[in-house]
């Protein structure tokens, strides 16, 4: 009786959770998400194209960018990958497993290698697959500290864009009240979730599970306060991090903005970064960082031709070091199995 019910489930593979909830379906199931993925890829692109192609005359002054500025982009982008690494340290804390330095940001390098390459954030999974390999973190433990961190996300975010608000009104004495009203309820529930810690149990809809996923990682995260405090700062560090970047193009390209609106634009872009429905996140962050500019009165070319400088430099970064990141991974897994 044993064996056929191991043959029945040998039968119907099931394949690893997702990041974001959790969810385990059968590979005929998951066989159109890849497709979904793509499509919506090259939807995004086509649009994003269409813009280039129809203001092409404005993202000349891309021609103003000088070898400085770029250099000094690739090196604040390395500083993206250390602030990842300090979010994939505080994650896996709560849990009793301890990285080095090195392989912490190896770690952050390979997950937005697989997350560029892949749809459905294949890196992630990776990451999972490794972390439960080497140090033996459960996948529901995994994806528990997956959700802590997407609330700090969006509790960072969300508090950057309020900050970021008060400080274009006191530079400039820009108002937009509509905006801030939403994001300080926003700021109200989120500061209500992290205090009250509510708890769901994992069953019903997949609505309701993605939520209580959420829920249920931010408190087992909550139960070690320097993972909290460290996502909170990797998440600040990050926002700030991006804000020079485009602070530094944008100078470059004689289109200096505001620190109050950047801060504004960054801090709600970075939200998008949860749901990863193309791979990289490629079209979807850029076409949210335009949008959020032109909601702010800045204008979404300008803006656009920073996104697009910087993508293309982060993905020959990642691209030149997410293949040596790999295989130094792979090395220390093999010597840190044990013999048969």
């Amino acid at each position: 009786m044993a064996g056929k019910e191991k043959a029945a489930s040998s039968a119907a593979p099931q394949v690893p959770a997702s990041p974001i909830t959790g969810a385990t379906t059968s590979p005929g199931r998951r066989r159109w998400r890849p497709v979904l993925s793509l499509s919506l890829l090259l939807i995004v692109l086509a649009i994003l194209g269409w813009y280039v192609a129809k203001h092409w005359q404005d993202f000349l002054i891309l021609r103003n960018l000088g070898p400085g500025a770029l250099a000094g982009v690739v090196v604040l982008d390395g500083l993206i990958y250390v602030w990842s690494a300090g979010m994939i340290h505080a994650t896996v804390r709560p849990f009793a497993v301890r990285l080095d330095r090195k392989e912490g940001w190896m770690l952050a390098i390979i997950t937005r290698f697989g997350n560029v390459l892949t749809p459905m954030r294949g890196g992630a999974v990776a990451r999972a697959v490794y972390l439960n390999k080497l140090h033996g973190l459960s996948y529901p433990r995994f994806l528990a500290g997956m959700g802590g961190m997407v609330v700090s996300v969006v509790a960072v975010s969300v508090m950057g864009a309020l900050a970021g608000f008060a400080y274009l009104y006191a530079a400039t004495g820009q108002t937009m009240w509509k905006a801030a009203i939403v994001l300080s309820a926003a700021a109200a529930a989120v500061v209500l979730v992290a205090a009250v810690r509510p708890r769901m149990s994992e069953t019903g809809s997949v609505v309701r599970r993605s939520l209580a996923r959420l829920l249920n990682g931010w408190d087992a995260l909550c139960r070690d306060r320097r993972a909290v405090a460290g996502l909170m700062a990797m998440n600040l560090m990050d926002i700030l991090t991006m804000a020079c970047i485009y602070a530094v193009l944008l100078a470059d390209m004689g289109r200096a903005m505001p620190w109050g609106a950047l801060i504004v634009i960054v801090s709600l872009s970075k939200i998008t970064s949860i749901f990863q429905v193309t791979p990289g996140n490629v079209g979807v962050y850029e076409a949210a960082l335009a949008i959020i500019g032109a909601l702010v009165g800045r204008s979404p070319t300008d803006i656009l031709a920073a996104t697009i400088t910087w993508r293309v430099l982060d993905v020959l970064v990642v691209l030149a070091t997410g293949p040596l990141c790999s295989a130094a991974l792979a090395r220390k897994a093999g010597r840190s199995r044990p013999e048969a």
